[in-house]
C-alpha cells in the first residue's frame, strides 16, 4: 500500500512539472509590445500568439525548442528556447514590407490593399522621381492611369472622371494634402517632399468627401519626421532645347503666294476692297496687298512679282526661332532628420528655378517644411507641421498671337525687327503719320522687350494633431490646419509697347485745328492684381481598429469636421504712368468718348485689368 502511495505520489509531481508554463514577451526596437506575433515550430504548428502586452506562453515541457516568430510588417526571427527563464524578444520593422502592404490614404485613415474598395491608385516617392518637374502635375503627367493633361493652355488642366453635364466647364478632381482639402496653387508643393500620392477615382471618393469628389479626389501625403539621423541633399539641372518649329509641316511659301494669286484673279478680295470701313481693320496678307497696288497703278507689276518672288524665298520659321532659347531647370534640395525616443524631426528646404523656352519667362521658388513629432507619454503625442513657399515668376507681355503668313519676313539682315501687320490695314496705319498720331506699327521682337509682368505668390502652411491612445485598438486625434496664400502681381505696358500706343490712339481725337487731344493720356499703362485666402479646418475623429490573428478585423471611425474659407481680391488699371518718379494720369471713367475715325464706335475707358 505504501509502494502505491509513493508511485502516486511520483506520478502526481511529474504530471505537475509536465504543465510548468514558459512566459515570454515580444517587443520592438522602440521597447513596445507587439501584439498578434504567431509563434510557430518548425513543422508548422502554431504554439501562441502575442496578446495586445506583447505576451505569450508556452508549455516549458517543449523544450529546448526552436520555434520561429513572424508577423506582418516585421521581419521573422528564428530562435533556439532552452530552460524556463522569461524570455524577451525583439522584432525588427520590415520597412520595405510596410511600405508594400499600406498602400490606401483617403484623406481620414490609411488601410492596407487588401482591405480598400473602390478604384485607386497609388504612386510613391520612387516613381515620382523618375520624371523631371519642379512641380508635382508635372511629374504626375503620364504616370497614372485614367489621369488626363490638357496642356493646349499655359495652365495645365487635369480630368479624372471625364467631362459630364453637371461640372461644365470645371472638371478638375478634389486635391487634398495631409487630410484636408488644399485651397492654394499645386505649383507650391515641391515634389520632393511628397512622399505618395493616391488617386481615388471612382463613386467611392464621393462616399468619403461628398460632391466635391465628382471629378475623383487626388490625396497628396507628405514626407513626416524619423527618429533616425539622416541628411539628404539632392541637386540637378537640366537643359531642354526648344520646340523644334520644323516638326509639324506648314504649306509651302510658294504654294500659300500661288493660293492668293489664285483668289486675288478670281475675285475673292474684290468686295473687301469696296468696304471703306471694312477695310481699315482687315489685315492683308502682303502679297494680296501687292496685287491690289498694281490694280490701282500704285505700283508697275514688274516691281511687284519682283518682291513676291523674293516672298517665296522666306520661311518665317528661321525667324520665329529667335524668340526661343534652351530652356534649363535647376532643382536643389536639402531635408534633414533626426530625434530620439521621445521626439522626432524634420527639415527641409528648396530652391528651385526654371528658365522657360520664351525670353524673359523665368520662375523662382523657394520652400521650407518643417515637422516635429512629441511624444508627451505612451499614450499621447502632438505632431505639428509647418510649410512655406514664395514663388516669383517674371516674363513679357509681348502679343503673340499675330497673324503671320509661311513667307512672314520679322527680321530684316542685320537682325533688326521688322513690323508685321496688326489689327488694322498696314495702309491705313501709315497713313495716319499725317494726323500726327503715335506710330501704330506693330513689331513683335521689339514688343517684346516693351512689356513686362513680375508677380508673387506667397503660401503659408499649418497643422497641428494631437492623437490619444485610449486602448491599443482605440484612439482619438484632434487635427486642425491653418491655410493662407497670398498672391500679387504688376503688369507694366511701357508706352512704346504696342499695347500701349493703341489704347492712347483709340481714344485720340483730332480738333478742327489739327491738334490732338489725348483722352488717355501719354505714358505706360500698369495693372496691379493683389488676392488674399484664407482657411481654416479643425477635425475630430475617434479610430477603432481591432486585429485578431491576422484573420479577422474590425475598423470604425466616427467624426465630425468645421471649415471656413475667405478670399478678397482687388486690381486696378493705371493710365500715363511715368515710370521714372511713378505718377499717373487722371482719367474720365464714367462718359464714352467716340473712337479714333469711328473705327470702334463709342467706347469707355476701363478702371480695372481685362487683357
Amino acid at each position: 500500500m505504501k509502494q502505491l502511495f509513493a508511485i502516486l505520489i511520483l506520478f502526481a509531481s511529474q504530471t505537475v512539472l509536465g504543465q510548468e508554463i514558459l512566459q515570454g514577451k515580444v517587443i520592438n526596437h522602440k521597447y513596445e509590445p507587439v501584439s498578434a506575433v504567431v509563434i510557430r515550430m518548425n513543422n508548422g504548428r502554431i504554439l501562441a500568439t502575442t496578446d495586445r502586452n506583447g505576451q505569450f506562453e508556452i508549455p516549458s515541457s517543449l523544450t529546448p525548442l526552436m520555434v520561429i516568430c513572424s508577423k506582418v510588417g516585421f521581419i521573422s526571427d528564428t530562435l533556439l528556447i532552452r530552460g524556463s527563464t522569461p524570455l524577451e524578444i525583439v522584432l525588427k520593422e520590415d520597412d520595405i514590407q510596410l511600405k508594400e502592404v499600406i498602400v490606401y490614404s483617403d484623406g481620414f485613415q490609411r488601410l492596407p490593399k487588401e482591405r480598400a474598395t473602390g478604384s485607386f491608385e497609388q504612386i510613391g516617392a520612387d516613381l515620382l522621381k523618375r520624371r523631371v518637374s519642379t512641380t508635382i502635375l508635372g511629374q504626375l503627367d503620364g504616370l497614372a492611369n485614367g489621369l488626363q493633361f490638357d496642356n493646349r493652355t499655359k495652365s495645365p488642366q487635369i480630368n479624372m472622371r471625364g467631362i459630364n453635364s453637371f461640372s461644365g466647364a470645371n472638371v478638375s478632381p478634389l486635391i487634398v494634402v495631409d487630410n484636408f482639402p488644399y485651397e492654394g496653387s499645386l505649383e507650391q508643393i515641391n515634389p520632393n517632399d511628397v512622399e505618395s500620392i493616391t488617386l481615388l477615382k471612382d463613386a467611392a471618393a464621393t462616399s468619403i468627401w461628398g460632391a466635391r469628389a465628382g471629378n475623383g479626389v487626388i490625396v497628396i501625403t507628405t514626407k513626416k519626421t524619423n527618429d533616425k539621423f539622416k541628411v539628404n541633399f539632392a541637386s540637378n539641372w537640366t537643359l531642354r532645347a526648344p520646340d523644334d518649329l520644323y516638326y509639324e509641316p506648314i504649306v509651302k511659301s510658294t504654294d500659300a503666294i500661288d493660293m492668293d494669286i489664285m483668289l486675288f484673279e478670281n475675285g475673292h478680295y474684290d468686295n473687301l476692297f469696296t468696304n471703306a470701313l471694312t477695310l481699315r481693320k482687315t489685315v492683308l496678307s502682303p502679297v494680296v496687298d501687292l496685287l491690289q497696288k498694281v490694280r490701282l497703278n500704285e505700283m508697275a507689276e514688274e516691281d511687284a512679282m519682283s518682291q513676291i518672288n523674293r516672298l517665296r524665298m522666306n520661311d518665317y520659321r528661321k525667324d520665329r526661332e529667335k524668340f526661343y532659347r534652351y530652356a534649363s531647370v535647376q532643382q536643389n534640395y536639402f531635408r534633414m532628420t533626426g530625434g530620439s525616443s521621445r521626439s522626432e524631426h524634420s527639415l527641409s528646404i528648396g530652391w528651385d528655378r526654371n528658365v522657360a523656352n520664351e525670353l524673359f519667362k523665368e520662375t523662382n521658388r523657394i520652400t521650407l517644411r518643417l515637422n516635429n513629432l512629441f511624444k508627451i507619454s505612451n499614450k499621447l503625442e502632438i505632431q505639428g507641421d509647418i510649410s512655406y513657399s514664395s514663388q516669383a515668376l517674371a516674363g513679357s507681355l509681348g502679343i503673340t498671337n499675330y497673324n503671320y503668313y509661311p513667307y512672314t519676313q520679322l527680321f530684316d539682315k542685320e537682325g533688326n525687327g521688322l513690323e508685321v501687320p496688326y489689327l488694322l490695314n498696314q495702309n491705313y496705319v501709315k497713313a495716319l503719320w499725317e494726323d500726327k498720331l503715335i506710330d501704330w506699327t506693330f513689331n513683335p521682337f521689339e514688343d517684346l522687350n516693351n512689356s513686362r509682368s513680375k508677380s508673387l505668390m506667397e503660401h503659408l502652411g499649418a497643422n497641428v494633431t494631437a492623437r490619444y491612445k485610449i486602448f491599443d485598438d482605440l484612439n482619438v486625434q484632434l487635427i486642425y490646419g491653418l491655410e493662407n496664400q497670398k498672391s500679387s502681381s504688376r503688369d507694366v505696358y511701357q508706352e512704346s509697347s504696342f499695347f500701349a500706343r493703341d489704347l492712347i490712339n483709340r481714344f485720340t481725337q483730332t480738333g478742327a485745328n489739327g491738334i490732338n487731344k489725348y483722352i488717355l493720356p501719354k505714358g505706360a499703362v500698369e495693372n496691379r492684381n493683389y488676392s488674399d485666402l484664407i482657411g481654416q479646418r479643425m477635425r475630430a475623429q475617434i479610430n477603432y481598429d481591432k486585429n485578431w490573428n491576422d484573420i479577422h478585423s474590425l475598423n470604425l471611425l466616427v467624426g465630425s469636421e468645421w471649415s471656413h474659407r475667405k478670399a478678397q481680391g482687388n486690381s486696378d488699371r493705371n493710365y500715363g504712368l511715368d515710370i521714372d518718379v511713378l505718377t499717373v494720369g487722371k482719367v474720365d471713367y464714367v462718359n464714352p468718348y467716340p473712337s479714333y475715325d469711328n473705327l470702334y464706335g463709342n467706347i469707355y475707358i476701363y478702371p480695372l485689368c481685362r487683357r
